[in-house]
């Protein structure tokens, strides 16, 4: 088996700094964080290849979860010269969003954060009827954050509100059978 090689490079104090609260914000090490991106620049440079990060993401990294997920909401907005999308970003969302949950199943805020912010962007392109499903997850999974507690809940709690009214009937009902779903899942561990 191949060991991957050590990469080292000086830095300062006050960009070091940055790296561990942007690390701290992203829930990784700063290794992890400078390591993704660079990838997500080496993507955007030329090309993305999951096959790397597949086998062990399957074998329950959070990382290379966290990496195909972001990856894939990328991969979902690239545009060519002419503005048009190059992959469906539809596709593209919805396989991100099974690296998303297997991430946020490891239990951390950021991750709950990354599956809502996915379900929200996936929801914008479908109507209110074709997107009941996609907001009732996000409700559901919001209100693990809002119970998680922390300086997120508070907006959660807002966010909560808001949606919750917006949305079409029955999603809220729906929000609801899901999230006992996802806590009886969670029991099952």
């Amino acid at each position: 088996m191949e060991r991957d090689a050590r990469i080292s490079f000086r830095a300062d104090s006050a960009f070091q700094a940055g790296l561990a609260h942007s690390a701290e914000k992203a829930g990784c090490s700063v290794s992890e964080f400078i390591r993704q991106t660079v990838e997500e620049r080496l993507v955007k440079d030329g090309g993305f290849n999951p096959y790397p990060k597949l086998a062990k993401a399957a074998k329950g990294d959070l990382d290379a979860q966290r990496y195909l997920a972001n990856q894939a909401v990328d991969m979902a907005f690239l545009h060519d010269e002419g503005g048009e999308f190059i992959n469906d970003p539809v596709q593209c969302l919805i396989e991100g969003l099974v690296f998303a949950r297997l991430a946020a199943a490891h239990g951390h805020v950021a991750d709950q954060g990354l599956v809502i912010s996915m379900l929200g962007l996936l929801s914008q392109f479908g109507d209110e009827e074709d997107t009941k499903e996609i907001v009732a997850e996000a409700i559901a999974r919001a209100e693990n954050v809002a119970e998680m507690g922390g300086e997120e809940s508070a907006v959660v709690d807002q966010w909560l509100l808001a949606v919750a009214d917006a949305s079409v009937p029955g999603t809220v009902e729906l929000a609801k059978e899901m999230r006992k779903a996802m806590l009886a899942g969670e029991a099952a561990q």
